[in-house]
């Protein structure tokens, strides 16, 4: 499943290191019509090449546009602006798709402001969205 997940470009390979033993853990992260999916993805153990653990979270069913209607400077000024918080030097925001707490989906910018915490932006109206749990 995950290589197939993989071949579709819906799990995209972010790791991969060899441990003692010739075992090789994997990181993969999910991404939806190329924007990644916040907090989803699969992290898989092998043996010589066979799985001998796969664990992780993939989202099924986003239908979230990828279109963001802000860019990532006009969501870091909404942000600023509501609530007062300069978003932090050198850590442009990224654009995500964030699962939220009712079962759909947003498509926002991740932004770590100043007291390095990490807000989120919704990249078609401006609201600061919070993700599911």
């Amino acid at each position: 499943a995950v290589d197939g997940m993989a071949r579709s470009d819906t799990l995209r390979l972010q790791a991969r290191h060899a441990v003692a033993g010739g075992r090789t853990h994997e990181t993969f992260v999910q991404h939806h019509d190329g924007v990644p999916v916040h907090g989803a993805g699969v992290n898989r153990a092998l043996d010589r090449g066979l799985a001998v653990s796969i664990a992780g979270v993939v989202h099924e069913a986003i239908t979230v546009g990828t279109d963001p209607g802000l860019s990532a400077a006009e969501a870091a000024g909404r942000f600023e602006a509501a609530t007062g918080s300069r978003v932090a030097p050198g850590r442009a925001p990224a654009l995500t798709v964030l699962p939220l707490a009712d079962g759909s989906y947003a498509l926002a910018w991740k932004m770590t402001h100043g007291d390095g915490e990490t807000a989120f932006v919704d990249a078609h109206d401006g609201r600061i969205v919070s993700g599911a749990p």
